[in-house]
């Protein structure tokens, strides 16, 4: 039973956890938590445990022997001792910012009572409509409360303790299964699951948010104390995020995160002490950010934050135990039954000092008494994650613990035999001669960590962070670490989103280049490493729902809500920025495609791309024009499908498509999986090219590749599994070397040296930049999830590559498309003519490109298209895939200029064939090598 009482799995609650899970710090001061306690109707059934009633005495099948965790009586010093021990804990885990009023009001009732709710247990936790049982279970306790004329609306959330045990762990063969689970709620929860009279009634009351809890966990003779499961969950009042998956139940953190198997460190007796990025948000530690190489001394509860990208880094924290594993000694001596016994050995020793009250371990002294073993603990840390509903999803986690053994165990299973590892052990943890790290990395002479080692240092999608901890120097209280880092970023700036370039400011603030942009509630102004505050917004400026746009010495603010949208003015005055004047629209603006135009500013509704089948279709929306000058809104119609703005002439247009640019007059623009050309103001439609069906195009951007007057298009293709950037030339043929397969979202084109540059962004955290030929030339992790994507050039030869908070430096003559519509207003309009001139190159034809046009092929003919250099003759042989021979031509070459050489493919059947193709002259060959695909 020890081994079962020691290690025994969390079946954390299924019930949506909703709390606000950013990374701000939790606000500090004490928390007036009003505990009531409920009884039920008495029972004798054997699917719960007890009767219904508060243990007070001993009753049958109930043994106080097996239970020395929280014994008897349940009665009301009792919960005043677990009210006591949730104030010390979060005391001493928060450094003395958080406290928990324990005053004996906030209790109730205030006699040595209980409230008795309308039903037997069971009725609670029927499965069928558990949400809703529950749900009641809160509205009849809490009005059986007010009811009492004791309630207190001056409280910050509820405590609900209820006599029973709670259904919270994976016992075998658990003959009280329909004990009532203990959970977190709130607004919405209640809102979903209880009559609207009823919410009213609670909202009324105050009763906002709050946790349910058993009065004791202990149950088929496994001795587990109430404590790990309290601190769990008034955790969760916090706003701490849960570290465990809570769809899955599957372990994050293990026993090193108080937010996960941590807050059952010893039975449950006594949490751990919270991790690092725990600690961090509780305000009870500083983090400095180690951002250059060198050396670092960590001390106990040092935190470092090494960073990847502006919200992907490592936390590296040096944690102390009591000087060795509380388990071990457990272990060893087979005299101690429970970890009550195993703290009085403990004090004996003089390694902790602890105290009981009524039964209840109320304080102790070390809340690392259960850490494994002493050394420094490495997380990686994603907070792009952090606002979702499960935070520790198993398959995109915001926080994993880097375990030193590289095993990756934390939240496997792997039989009961190896509970602890799953749960984490000793061997996770960085420590002098680790035997785990060695047996995993027999080729290092010392631990160490890099990109090769095992673990190693690649970002969550497994990228190359140039970051290394080349040695570890331990000296008993503290570490030294030997830190380089060379990654490619010049500037990592955490939560920080920037948005525009400010070139349009005042001169006396703009000598520089510099960045604005947003965090929390204020636009700042970055200059070269420094971050000034120019305005302090009334609400929270959120990532994804902010935009930013300069409008000659102004910015006008965006923000969407879920509902709706506000515009303000901020004029420069005094080195800062002051609202001038702000407008509001009924419906949320597509911030992408908002378009500014002399003194007008389009601002597009949000309208996703596609709905899911079954959904109804969308309602229509307004399209709005602002006039900045007479700060006036003008409605000038809806839609219900994407709207995408243009500029001619500043004058600004729109269509309803996915996509669309202005090339020489000429509107490209995807209609769905279609992409097409019309001439302006003709109108006269030309279909360009057809993609697979199933498909959508993500972004367009005129483009000239050949040599030639018109313009090619390079675009993101988005397909059900498969990604890809593609590349036609105006004729509508792929290019050679397209597509690139990637999960990209983004794409922006800069030069050098008269060649394109093609920025692919991979929201899991990727910058790949590909040249003319789709020869990748330079990759680097970023962002994970990023909003902003812009290119700005900064210096003659150098630009800006920024995504939310991270800025790198890319070698640069110009930018040719630097946001998602060419400039920073999105005016999607570009003119240029390239002239047909002599073409200067090593090779027969020029860039060895060739290609067939269209291909697949539909029709009867297909045709083969090079621009010339050098060549004289051609000779193309065509075979099937399995070499048979099909078709040869033979043709003379026009130097200096476009050659089509068409093949009429007769009765050939469907399916792709290769082309073998030979040019000739200047003494030499040349062999290029192209599939055209017959489709019939």
């Amino acid at each position: 039973m020890k081994k079962l009482a020691l290690f025994v799995l969390i079946l954390f609650s299924f019930l949506t956890l909703e709390a606000e899970l950013y990374s701000e710090t939790i606000s500090a001061g004490t928390r007036d938590f009003l505990s009531i306690r409920v009884e039920f109707q008495e029972d004798n059934t054997l699917y719960t445990t007890g009767n219904g009633k508060f243990m007070l005495t001993e009753w049958t099948e109930h043994d106080t022997d097996y239970y020395a965790l929280d014994p008897l009586p349940h009665d009301r010093a009792y919960f005043s001792a677990h009210l006591e021990f949730l104030d010390n804990y979060w005391n001493k885990a928060s450094n003395g910012n958080v406290r928990i009023n324990a005053d004996d009001s906030y209790q109730l009732p205030l006699a040595d009572s209980s409230f008795t709710l309308s039903q037997p247990m069971r009725y609670y936790s029927t499965p069928d409509s558990l949400d809703t049982r529950l749900a009641r279970l809160i509205y009849e306790s809490v009005m059986l409360a007010n009811e009492s004329g004791q309630y207190r609306s001056d409280q910050d959330a509820i405590i609900i303790y209820h006599a029973g045990a709670g259904q919270d762990f994976k016992i075998s063969l658990d003959n009280s299964p329909f004990d009532i689970p203990s959970f977190y709620f709130d607004e919405s929860y209640l809102e979903e699951f209880l009559p609207s009279e009823k919410y009213d009634r609670l909202m009324a009351l105050n009763c906002r948010q709050g946790i349910v809890l058993p009065e004791s966990q202990n149950q088929m003779g496994i001795s587990i104390a109430l404590n790990g499961t309290e601190v769990l969950l008034t955790g969760m009042l916090l706003g701490l995020p849960t570290l465990y998956d809570i769809e899955l139940g599957r372990s994050g953190a293990g026993v090193y995160g108080l937010m996960d198997q941590g807050s059952n460190t010893g039975s449950g007796l006594c949490p751990i002490k919270p991790s690092a990025f725990e600690r961090y948000l509780l305000g009870a530690s500083q983090i400095i950010t180690a951002s250059t190489s060198g050396n670092y001394t960590l001390k106990q509860d040092d935190i470092y934050r090494i960073p990847i990208s502006s919200n992907e880094y490592f936390l590296i924290e040096y944690r102390e135990n009591t000087g060795m594993w509380a388990d071990s000694i457990m272990w060893n001596d087979s005299t101690i039954t429970n970890w009550l016994e195993l703290l009085h050995v403990m004090d004996s020793l003089n390694l902790v000092d602890y105290t009981l009250t009524n039964g209840v371990l109320t304080d102790y002294s070390d809340l690392d008494i259960g850490l494994p073993h002493s050394g420094l603990l490495i997380w990686h840390v994603n907070e792009s994650e952090l606002g979702v509903e499960n935070p520790n999803d198993w398959a995109s986690p915001f926080i994993d613990l880097v375990e030193a053994d590289g095993g990756s165990d934390i939240g496997k299973f792997y039989g009961a035999l190896n509970s602890s590892v799953n749960n984490g052990w000793k061997w996770d943890t960085w420590f002098k001669n680790n035997e785990a790290f060695r047996l995993n990395n027999p080729s290092q002479y010392k631990i160490r960590w890099n990109n090769n080692t095992h673990p190693n240092t690649r970002s969550f999608e497994n990228i190359n962070t140039g970051i290394a901890i080349n040695d570890f120097n331990f000296q008993g209280d503290s570490l030294v670490i030997e830190l380089v880092i060379d990654a490619y970023a010049d500037f990592l700036l955490p939560n920080i989103v920037f948005d525009e370039m400010t070139s349009s400011l005042p001169a006396d603030i703009t000598e520089d280049k510099l960045l604005l942009g947003y965090s929390d509630s204020s636009i700042v102004l970055f200059n070269n490493g420094e971050l000034r505050e120019i305005f302090q917004s009334d609400t929270k400026l959120k990532k994804g729902n902010t935009a930013l746009i300069s409008y000659n010495n102004d910015i006008l603010l965006v923000t969407n809500t879920d509902s709706n949208a506000v515009v303000s003015q901020l004029s420069y005055l005094a080195s800062s920025l002051q609202e001038e004047n702000t407008i509001s629209l009924p419906n949320p603006v597509d911030l992408e495609r908002i378009t500014l135009a002399a003194n007008t500013l389009f601002l597009p509704p949000r309208i996703p791309y596609t709905y899911k089948e079954g959904d109804p279709y969308p309602t229509n929306k307004n399209i709005y024009k602002l006039d900045i000058l007479a700060w006036n809104l003008t409605d000038i119609g809806a839609a219900s499908l994407r709207v995408v703005p243009y500029v001619i002439d500043n004058d600004i247009s729109f269509d309803r498509c996915t996509e669309l640019v202005i090339g020489n007059n000429k509107k490209y623009f995807a209609d769905g999986y279609v992409l097409r050309r019309n001439t302006i103001p003709d109108s006269v439609q030309q279909r360009y090219f057809y993609p697979l069906e199933n498909t959508r195009i993500t972004s367009l951007v005129p483009i000239h590749l050949d040599n030639n007057n018109e313009f090619d298009i390079v675009a993101l293709w988005e397909a059900e599994n498969n990604n890809a950037l593609l590349a036609f030339n105006d004729a509508g043929a792929m290019l050679n070397n397209f597509p690139i397969v990637g999960n990209y979202s983004k794409l922006r084109v800069y030069e050098v040296n008269d060649s394109k540059r093609f920025v692919a962004y991979d929201p899991k955290g990727l910058i790949d930049i590909f040249n003319e030929k789709a020869e990748k030339i330079l990759s680097f992790t970023a962002p994970v999830k990023a909003t902003t994507l812009f290119l700005e050039q900064v210096t003659d030869d150098s630009a800006y590559c920024v995504l939310d908070g991270s800025v790198y430096s890319l070698e640069s003559d110009s930018i040719y498309w630097g946001y998602k519509g060419m400039d920073a207003h999105h005016t999607n309009n570009i003119n240029s003519i390239k002239a047909i001139e002599s073409v200067q190159s090593d090779l027969l034809i020029n860039n060895g490109l060739i290609y067939n046009y269209p291909n697949p092929i539909k029709g009867l003919k297909t045709n083969f298209r090079f621009f010339a250099t050098g060549a004289s003759d051609v000779k193309i042989d065509i075979f099937t895939l399995s070499g048979i021979p099909v078709h040869s031509i033979q043709r003379s070459v026009s130097d200096q200029q476009w050659n089509d050489i068409p093949w009429f493919i007769d009765d050939n059947t469907s399916g792709v064939y290769i082309a073998k193709i030979t040019f000739s002259g200047e003494d030499r060959e040349e062999i290029y090598y192209v599939k055209p695909a017959i489709l019939k």
